[in-house]
């Protein structure tokens, strides 16, 4: 089990969206390609949020990439 320092922080998908400036069809894509942070389902499924730190963290490694000349 996972354990914290300070309680992850949950994002609903239009926060997902607005950070990272994709559409949400983009988004499903990226992720069932395994390219994109995998959200966490609620309340029986019936609600997905995305940890932040992840979000944020894959923003960052698309920044990396880019300075790096990547693709």
């Amino acid at each position: 089990m996972r354990t914290f320092s300070k309680p992850p922080r949950f994002i609903s998908w239009p926060e997902a969206q607005s950070r990272s400036g994709l559409s949400k069809t983009t988004i499903w894509r990226l992720h069932r390609a395994g390219s994109f942070p995998k959200p966490i389902n609620f309340l029986n499924a019936r609600k997905s949020l995305f940890v932040e730190s992840e979000i944020d963290n894959w923003i960052a490694a698309r920044i990396a990439d880019r300075d790096r000349g990547a693709a």
